[in-house]
């Protein structure tokens, strides 16, 4: 699997609102980093091992749901 890490802090959001976002409008489970030692909550980890379509329909969800 591949695996990728996001960084949320420009977003300016408390850690339960950006939990609600990522996962009610943008449809993700990603992996808080707080699971592998990391500090900052704003940090989220992504594994994919699917369709390149499929990956790419999740970032476009994404980037329609920071906006």
């Amino acid at each position: 699997t591949n695996q990728i890490w996001f960084d949320f802090t420009g977003l300016g959001l408390e850690p339960a609102q950006l939990k609600s976002l990522l996962t009610q409008r943008a449809k993700l489970a990603l992996t808080p980093g707080a699971w592998f030692g990391e500090q900052d909550e704003n940090y989220y980890r992504m594994n994919f091992a699917s369709s390149l379509e499929q990956i790419q329909a999740s970032f476009e969800l994404l980037k329609l749901s920071i906006k």
